[in-house]
C-alpha cells in the first residue's frame, strides 16, 4: 500500500504534514468482479492495522454526500455519531479528529466524476499525518482521475479466466459430490454454465451455491437452457444468475430477501433482528409446534447459501454462529429493482422529498432531523404501510408526532426506532403491531397500559431506555410476546405482577427483584420457572434479600438449572440487603449447565458460592467475571473449569492470596511429606487448560500469587496469551509458571508498584524473566504513575 510519492512534500522531521492530499489508490473493474473484496482484506491485513493510527471505512455509493460522508468518518474515529449539525462545524470537527494522525481511509463505492464535490472533504484530510493513504474502489476509471489518482496508483481488476472461473465454482457446486464418475458427468455442463458468468466472481459463486444441492443432471440442464440468459439485461453478467438463484426460492423466502431491499446499501444487518422483523410480516411459515425463530434461522441460511449475503461476522466464541452480515451492493441494487416501489428509503436531508409511489409499503427515514428538517409529515398520510424504521442516531434532533403516528398509521406490523417523547394511549389502534422497538429512547418514561391490549405484540424493545421507571402494570396481557429486550432498565423499577404469564418469552434482558417493596411488584423470584423457553442472555438485578425466594414453607424454588437454552447469565447484587441474604441467594441461583458465560457483581458473601461448589458442574463456561465483590476472601477451584478462555476479576478487595485452591489443585500429603521444605505443591492435572484471557483489575489488597511445581508433563494455563494486572500495587511477583510460559503473547503491568519495579525493562532486575514476551506494557511515565499504586 505504498504507492507513488509524487504528490507529497515532505517538511522533515518526525511531525511532518503533507501539504497535498494522502496518496490515492484506487481499484476499479466491473460490479462484481471483487473490488470491496480485496479493499476488505487490504483493510483487515495486520500489517496495515499496525501501520496507520487509525483505519476508517466508508461505503459512499450514490447520491454523492460529502458531509454524509464526513460523519461517517467522524463516527468512525469517535466510536459514535456527531453531534454537530451545522456543514461547516462537522467539517471543523473532521478536521481536529484527523490532524496529525496516520490514518488509512477507504471510500467504498464511488461514483461521482466531479472533481469539484470533493473539494470541502479533502480540505480536511489534508492535515493528516505523512504517511496517510486513501484506497477508493469505483468502477469507472474516469471516477479514479476524477478523485485525484495518479494513473500509475490504478489498480485494475481484470476478469477471471475460465479455468478460474471453474476453480471457485467447482468448490462451490461439486464439493460434496466425491464419485469421480459423477463428477465428470457434472463438469461438462458445469463448464457451459459459467461461461455465461463472463468471468465475474461474484456471478461464478452464485451459481455454484444455487446448483450445490441440485443432484440431478437435468436441473443443471434447465439452467443452462434457462431463457432469463437470453435477456439484453444479462449482457451484464450479473443480472442473470441473481434472477436464477432468486427463482429458486420458494415463496416465503422470496418475501424475506426481498424485505432486506428497506436497508441502505452497505448496512450491516443484525441477524436476529432480522428474523424477528420477517416473523412481524408473517413471512415465516411455522409447521406444527416449530420455533418461529428456529426456521427463521432456517431461512437466513438459505439465503446465505444461495450468496445472498455476504461479510459474516461470527460469534467471538462460537465460530459457526452468525451475528451479522451484508449483502454485496448489486445484490442490493437487484432486490431494490425486484420490490420497485414496496420498499422504500428516503433521505430527510433531499430538498424534494416525496414517496416514490403510493404503493410503498416498507420505509425507512434517514438524514439528518433538526428544526431545519423536520420528519416528513407526509409520512403519516401512508395508512397503508407495514414497516416503519427511523435510525436511532436521529434521536438527538428532533422527535415527531406521536399521536398522528399512531392513530394514522394503523397497518404497521412494525416500527423501529421512532424519535417520539412518549408513547399516546392511541398505540392500541394498531392492532396488527408485532414489532415495537423504542431502544436506547431517551426521553421515555412510562409506557401506557393501552400497550398491552396489542394482543399479537411479538417483540417489544426498551433496552437502553434510561429513563423508563417501570413496565406496564398489565404487562402480563401480552400474551403473545416472545422478546422483551429490557437490558438497562432502571434499578429504581421492578417487575410488574403477570409476568409469570408470558409463557411464550425466549428473550428476557433483565428482571428486577422486588426487595418486597411494592404490592405491584412481581415478589418471587420463582415466577421464571414458568418462562420455560427462556434463552440467550438473561440479567437479574438487586438480588440479596431472601424474601425474593419465596417463604420459608414455599414448596417451590427459583430453577434455573433447567433452563438449558440459557448461554449468559448475569447476578447484579445489592448492597444495601444483608450480607447473609447473598449467600443463601447466590446459593439457589445455581445456572444450567450449558451456560457459556457469567457475571457475578458486587456480591457480599465471602466465598463463592458459600456451600456447594456449583460453579464446577459449569463445564462448558467460557468466560467468567466476578467483579466488586468486596468481601470475598476465597476463590473457588476455577482452574477445574474445563472450558474458561476469559477471567476476570476486578475489585476483589479482600482477596490476599492466590493459592492453590484457585488453580483447583489436590494437594497429594505423599508429595508434601516428601518435599516439606518446598513451599510449593504439586499440580497433577491441567489447570486452566483453555484459559487464553486473564485480567486483574482493582485487587488493591492482594499480595501473594503462589508458585507451584508441575509434574507428570501436566501444566498450568497452557494457552494463556493476555494477562493484564492494573491497580494492584500490594502484589509482590509473579508465579514461575506465567513468568515462563511460551504461550504469553501480551503482558499488561498498571499501577503496581512492585511488579513495576521488579520486572520493569530500564530498571527492573527481573527484567530477564519476561522480556521473551512480545508485546509488553507498563504503566506510562508520568504524574498519575508517581502516585500511591
Amino acid at each position: 500500500m505504498s504507492g507513488s510519492e509524487s504528490n507529497t512534500v515532505s517538511t522533515g522531521g518526525s511531525s511532518q504534514v503533507p501539504t497535498q492530499l494522502p496518496i490515492i489508490i484506487s481499484i476499479t473493474g466491473m460490479g462484481g468482479i471483487g473490488k470491496t473484496t480485496l479493499a476488505r482484506l487490504i483493510f483487515n491485513d495486520n500489517v496495515v492495522s499496525a501501520h496507520f493510527d487509525k483505519k476508517i471505512w466508508v461505503c459512499v455509493s450514490e447520491p454523492f454526500d460529502d458531509i454524509r460522508i464526513a460523519k461517517a468518518i467522524l463516527e468512525s474515529l469517535e466510536g459514535k455519531a456527531p453531534d454537530v449539525v451545522e456543514s461547516q462545524n462537522v467539517l471543523m470537527q473532521l478536521h481536529e479528529s484527523i490532524e496529525g494522525k496516520k490514518f488509512f481511509l477507504v471510500l467504498d463505492d464511488v461514483w461521482t466524476e466531479e472533481p469539484q464535490n470533493w473539494e470541502r472533504l479533502w480540505g480536511c484530510l489534508r492535515c493528516g499525518s505523512k504517511g496517510s493513504r486513501i484506497l477508493v474502489t469505483t468502477r469507472k476509471v474516469k471516477v479514479a482521475i476524477a478523485i485525484g489518482t495518479t494513473k500509475s496508483n490504478i489498480i485494475p481488476i481484470e476478469l477471471l479466466s475460465d479455468e478460474d472461473c471453474w476453480s471457485i465454482f467447482s468448490q462451490v457446486a461439486l464439493s460434496i459430490r466425491s464419485d469421480i464418475e459423477e463428477y465428470k458427468k457434472f463438469e461438462n455442463i458445469g463448464r457451459q454454465i459459467i461461461g455465461k458468468c463472463k468471468g465475474l466472481p461474484l456471478a461464478v459463486k452464485t451459481l455454484g451455491s444455487l446448483l450445490r444441492f441440485k443432484r440431478k443432471i437435468e436441473e443443471w440442464q434447465r439452467v443452462l437452457e434457462s431463457e432469463l440468459w437470453e435477456l439484453e439485461e444479462v449482457d451484464k453478467g450479473l443480472l442473470g444468475p441473481l434472477l436464477l438463484s432468486y427463482r429458486d426460492l420458494p415463496p416465503p423466502l422470496k418475501k424475506c430477501f426481498l424485505y432486506c431491499a428497506i436497508f441502505p446499501k452497505d448496512s450491516m444487518l443484525e441477524k436476529d433482528k432480522l428474523i424477528r422483523l420477517w416473523m412481524a410480516q408473517d413471512y415465516l411459515k411455522v409447521k406444527g409446534r416449530e420455533d418461529m425463530e428456529v426456521v427463521g434461522e432456517e431461512y437466513f441460511e438459505s439465503l446465505a447459501m444461495h450468496s445472498l449475503f455476504q461479510d459474516f461476522e461470527r460469534s467471538e466464541h462460537d465460530g459457526r454462529k452468525i451475528i451479522r452480515c451484508k449483502m454485496h451492493d448489486i445484490v442490493h441494487d437487484f432486490s431494490q429493482f425486484l420490490t420497485k416501489t414496496e420498499c422504500s428509503a428516503l433521505d430527510v436531508n433531499k430538498s424534494r422529498l416525496q414517496l416514490p409511489c403510493w404503493k410503498a409499503r416498507h420505509l425507512m427515514i434517514m438524514g439528518e432531523m433538526s428544526k431545519e428538517v423536520p420528519f416528513p409529515s407526509f409520512v403519516y398520510n401512508e395508512t397503508k404501510l407495514r414497516s416503519l424504521a427511523v435510525p436511532r442516531r436521529l434521536y438527538y434532533k428532533r422527535t415527531i408526532a406521536s399521536s398522528k403516528l399512531f392513530d394514522r398509521l394503523t397497518c404497521l406490523r412494525s416500527i423501529d426506532g421512532p424519535p417520539v417523547r412518549k408513547i399516546p394511549k392511541g398505540i392500541k389502534k394498531l392492532i396488527h403491531l408485532r414489532y415495537l422497538a423504542l431502544g436506547w429512547n431517551p426521553w421515555i418514561k412510562e409506557l401506557p397500559e393501552a400497550l398491552c391490549e396489542l394482543c399479537n405484540l411479538q417483540t417489544l424493545d426498551v433496552s437502553g431506555c434510561d429513563n423508563l421507571k417501570r413496565l406496564p402494570e398489565r404487562i402480563g396481557e401480552l400474551i403473545n410476546l416472545r422478546h422483551l429486550m429490557n437490558s438497562r432498565q432502571d434499578d429504581s423499577s421492578y417487575m410488574p405482577r403477570g409476568m409469570e404469564r408470558l409463557t411464550s418469552l425466549r428473550t428476557l434482558g433483565s428482571f428486577v427483584a422486588s426487595r418486597g417493596k411494592s404490592s405491584k411488584a412481581c415478589s418471587r423470584l420463582k415466577s421464571l420457572n414458568k418462562l420455560k423457553h427462556l434463552e440467550g442472555s438473561l440479567t437479574l438485578r438487586r438480588l440479596g434479600n431472601e424474601r425474593d425466594l419465596g417463604d420459608d414453607n414455599d414448596d417451590e424454588k427459583v430453577d434455573l438449572k433447567s433452563k438449558m437454552r440459557l448461554v449468559e447469565l448475569n447476578l447484579w447484587f445489592d448492597r444495601t440487603t444483608e450480607t447473609k441474604g447473598h449467600r443463601v441467594v447466590l446459593e439457589c441461583l445455581q445456572p444450567p449447565r450449558s451456560l457459556e458465560k457469567l457475571e457475578i457483581l458486587a456480591y457480599e458473601g465471602d466465598t463463592i458460592p458459600p456451600t456447594s461448589n456449583w460453579m464446577l458442574s459449569l463445564t462448558k463456561l467460557r468466560v467468567l467475571t466476578l467483579r466488586h465483590c468486596f468481601l470475598c476472601e476465597c476463590l473457588p477451584c476455577l482452574g477445574k473449569l474445563p472450558c474458561l478462555e476469559t477471567l476476570t476479576l476486578e475489585g476483589m478487595t479482600s482477596v490476599k492470596r492466590l493459592g492453590n485452591e484457585f488453580l483447583g489443585i489436590a494437594e497429594d500429603d505423599q508429595a508434601r511429606g516428601d518435599q516439606a521444605e518446598t513451599a510449593s505443591s504439586i499440580i497433577r492435572d491441567t489447570a486452566f487448560p483453555r484459559l487464553e484471557t486473564l485480567i486483574f483489575l482493582l485487587m488493591t489488597n492482594w499480595e501473594e500469587w503462589d508458585d507451584c511445581e508441575i509434574a507428570g508433563g501436566k501444566t498450568i494455563m497452557p494457552r494463556l496469551r493476555h494477562l493484564s494486572i492494573c491497580w494492584s500495587p500490594e502484589l509482590k511477583a509473579l508465579p514461575d509458571y506465567i513468568l515462563g510460559s511460551t504461550s504469553l503473547d501480551k503482558l499488561l503491568i498498571y499501577y503496581s508498584r512492585h511488579l513495576n519495579n521488579r520486572y520493569n525493562m530500564e530498571t527492573g532486575p527481573e527484567w530477564p524473566k519476561i522480556s521473551h514476551v512480545p508485546n509488553i506494557s507498563f504503566t506510562p511515565p508520568g504524574p498519575a504513575a508517581q502516585g500511591s499504586l
